[in-house]
């Protein structure tokens, strides 16, 4: 008996390669689906345009309907559909870090405390080192 490669995402264990694409894919259309702000567009219309934006191609917004609502039902996705939401991801994960950093520097150069800065930092990932002195000058 032969036996099949297993593809592990997250906890869960898939069968073959197409299901764990749609799985990477379902995961992220639905954190970007998250993040589309209050508006009165669409936020899979919203999506399907930005991903459509990267891939060069069109991506339709039932496409991206059916990532979030129903991944089950799909059984394969289009490459150029999982890369261009790879990429928004990405790059929706980058603007979040500026953000963040940004945060980072204004606490830093204000007067917030040494404590809020280091919980901060953790959340943006910055190390430890960077937000040790708490944003004040230490005198030598």
């Amino acid at each position: 008996m032969k036996r099949r490669k297993l593809y592990l995402f997250g906890r869960k264990l898939f069968m073959s390669t197409a299901e764990l694409h749609i799985a990477e894919a379902s995961v992220w259309a639905a954190a970007l689906v998250s993040k589309v702000g209050p508006a009165k567009a669409d936020p899979y219309l919203r999506v399907a345009q930005k991903a459509s934006q990267i891939a060069g191609e069109p991506v339709p917004r039932s496409k991206i309907y059916s990532l979030v609502r129903r991944p089950k039902a799909l059984k394969s996705i289009a490459s150029h559909i999982r890369e261009a939401l790879a990429a928004a991801y990405a790059d929706e994960c980058a603007r979040q870090q500026r953000l963040f950093e940004h945060e980072i520097a204004m606490a830093k150069a204000g007067s917030a405390s040494p404590a809020l800065i280091r919980a901060a930092a953790g959340v943006a990932g910055l190390p430890p080192a960077e937000a040790q002195d708490g944003g004040h000058k230490v005198p030598r």
